[in-house]
């Protein structure tokens, strides 16, 4: 979820500012911004994807079994966050 939101934003804004910058420039516009931030980066961000891979995707694969439910959720929450780290920028 979160690489979909930093994704938005670099279409949006046209700039490649990583998650770290995006902090960084919150922090230096004030205290608001900063915590808006970090709270969509704190507690927003984890319990969207709680909810898309263990409550929608788990789920939706459980009826596959349980094993496979679990296994192939985990698989593709890995894949989707290793792909930014693989991607060339």
């Amino acid at each position: 979820l979160s690489l979909l939101i930093i994704d938005a934003h670099a279409e949006i804004t046209g700039t490649t500012d990583t998650s770290q910058a995006i902090l960084h420039a919150a922090a230096q516009g004030g205290v608001l911004p900063f915590l808006l931030a970090l709270l969509g980066g704190a507690f927003v961000t984890p319990l969207g994807e709680e909810l898309l891979f263990r409550g929608v995707i788990a789920n939706a694969l459980n009826r596959y079994g349980a094993l496979a439910g679990v296994g192939l959720s985990a698989i593709i929450f890995g894949v989707a966050h290793g792909i930014r780290h693989a991607a060339p920028p």
